[in-house]
This record gives C-alpha cells, structure tokens and sequence, in this order.
C-alpha cells in the first residue's frame, strides 16, 4: 500500500466567504471591546489626576504646618503647570515648589502634578508641548462673584493676604482644588475659560483636593 507524502491544499485553505466571514467577526469583537478599553484608559487617567492632587495636597499641608498654618498666598485661583518665580509667582505651583523635591535648572519651569492627565493628551495632541496658556484646575475662591474674597488672599486687591487655615470652618466639605472646565460655575466669568475642556474631562465628576487634603470625585450637577 501507497501512502501519499503530499496533500491537497485546498483542503486546509479558506475559501473567500470564510476569510470575510472571519474578518467580521474580528470587527465585530473590536467594535465590542473599543469602549471598554476606552472607559479603563479614562478611568485610570482619573486615578493619576487623584494621585496627583493628592501629592499637591501634602505639599499643601507641608507649607501650612511650616507656615503657622496659613495658606500659600497671595495667589490667583487659576492654577497653570508653567510658572516662573519672577515673573508670576502668585501662583500655586510657586509657593509649593520647595515642598516636590524638584531640580528647577531654569524658569519658566512645569509641573506636570497641576496637569490633569486626560486634558494633556488632549492638549499635547492639538497643539505640540505648548503649556504656558492652558489651564488644568481653580482654586476655591469661595464667592465666584467677588473674587476678592478667597482664603488664598489675592494680589493688588483689598484682601491681598491669605488667612489661616481656622478661616475654613468646615475643612472635610470646602474645596482647595478642583478639575476645570468650561461647566464649571465657579470659573464661568474667567477670561481663561477657553483654555479649558468644554465640558467634565471626566465625564460625570470632578476630582478636587479638599481642604482636609483628602481627594475624592465630587458629582457633576445635572
């Protein structure tokens, strides 16, 4: 008896239906699997922007305990990641920059903490590695109508210096820091406010430092 050493091929190949059948069903797991890879790649840029506010929030707390527990100040509330100590140090990255164990060589320098992370992908993706305008948090200024009342104190203002922090009456509940955009009714007569994103970066809250230094999500209102 003959045994054959050689096959037919066209027993093991596929025929045009199978192979586009196939590439459907690829198409079909991916269009099923892109927002789920979405929403975790969104969610775990959520807990870098916590992180973050977190190791802000120690250097906060750092700065008050060295400080006769006063707030950093006089500063603006809007908060950018570039800053320079000559040329505008009323800024919170300024007054913290002891406190991250930073080697500045040279001004203006960045701070990729104060950077929400989501919002620098988008940022880097439109415009390059241009920092020096765009705007990632705001600081409470407790009454958005008259922003010469904020704990931070603010500067050329009737209230330029920044109170202890017994001002806070109720640390655990009060805001210190906050995610940005243009929804945000706090920042709503910013003249920045288009150097933020239109809407929640993050969909249905907002990180924030809180003046307890605990960072938690705080809901978006309807």
């Amino acid at each position: 008896m003959k045994i054959s050493l050689f096959r037919n091929p066209s027993r093991f190949s596929f025929s045009l239906v199978e192979s586009l059948v196939v590439v459907s069903i690829l198409a079909i797991l991916v269009a099923l699997l892109l927002p789920a890879i979405q929403k975790t790649t969104v969610m775990i840029d959520r807990m870098r922007d916590a992180s973050n506010l977190r190791q802000i929030g120690l250097a906060l707390a750092n700065y008050v305990n060295e400080h006769d527990q006063t707030l950093p100040g006089p500063m603006y509330t809007t908060v950018y990641l570039s800053y320079s100590t000559n040329q505008n140090p009323a800024t919170l990255a300024c007054f913290l920059e002891p406190y991250f164990g930073l080697t500045i060589t040279h001004y203006p320098a960045t701070n990729y903490l104060f950077f929400t992370p989501l919002w620098k992908k988008i940022v880097q993706k439109n415009q390059g590695n241009n920092w020096s305008s765009v705007s990632c948090h705001i600081l409470n200024a407790f009454n958005p109508i008259d922003t010469t009342v904020t704990p931070w104190g603010r500067p050329n203002s009737s209230t330029p210096l920044p109170h202890k922090m017994t001002y806070i009456t109720n640390a655990a509940a009060t805001y210190a820091l906050i995610d940005v955009d243009q929804q945000l009714s706090d920042a709503s007569t910013a003249s920045w406010l288009s150097t933020t994103p239109s809407k929640p970066i993050y969909g249905n809250v907002r990180n924030a430092l809180f003046f307890d230094w605990h960072v938690e999500g705080v809901p978006v209102s309807p």
